[in-house]
């Protein structure tokens, strides 16, 4: 049974029936019990299923989140990470953006005084050089030679720790 928008546009809070409603080509509609509908990507990647939200139904048309779909599941096709596609060209990704929100938000408001210099030390002397990384699309291997140099340059537990701290940064 394939999705309408107005099959869609008749979902109401409280909403009683199937969580997840299938559409085609791997699109489907999560539905909360509040009536808020996700799109989402289902799609196999190493052999393990994978799901990715595609956006927030009305926000996002119906039309617009099959468009995306056909576009994923051709990045799918040849062989590329759909996820890396989501996102591209987004301020948002950069590691320099990511810290400073999170320095700002979180770190300056609520943390004590030596935490916070902590961190502060931690992105001015690790983030701020490398500011431009898009963690989105940084490879994995990237992040290996990114934590190695460090090692190198310092020593073992540093490098976990700042390791701990990136982690904090992105995971925020």
């Amino acid at each position: 049974m394939t999705l309408t928008d107005s099959k869609l546009r008749n979902i109401k809070a409280p909403y009683t029936g199937k969580s997840e409603i299938f559409d085609r080509d791997g699109l489907t509609a999560r539905i909360t019990k509040n009536a808020v509908i996700s799109f989402n990507f289902r799609f196999q990647w190493v052999g393990k299923p994978q799901r990715m939200k595609i956006g927030r139904y009305p926000e996002v048309k119906l039309s617009e989140a099959r468009e995306q779909v056909t576009a994923l599941r051709r990045a799918v096709f040849d062989g590329n990470d759909p996820r890396h596609l989501v996102g591209t060209g987004s301020d948002h990704a950069l590691l320099g953006n990511i810290a400073n929100e999170f320095l700002t938000l979180r770190v300056d408001k609520e943390l004590s005084e030596k935490t916070k210099a902590l961190y502060h030390s931690t992105a001015n002397k690790y983030v701020t050089p490398f500011a431009t990384i898009n963690v989105e699309r940084y490879k994995y291997t990237d992040w290996i030679r990114f934590f190695d140099r460090i090692n190198q340059d310092t020593s073992p537990e540093n490098a976990g720790n700042v390791l701990r701290r990136f982690k904090t940064f992105i995971r925020w």
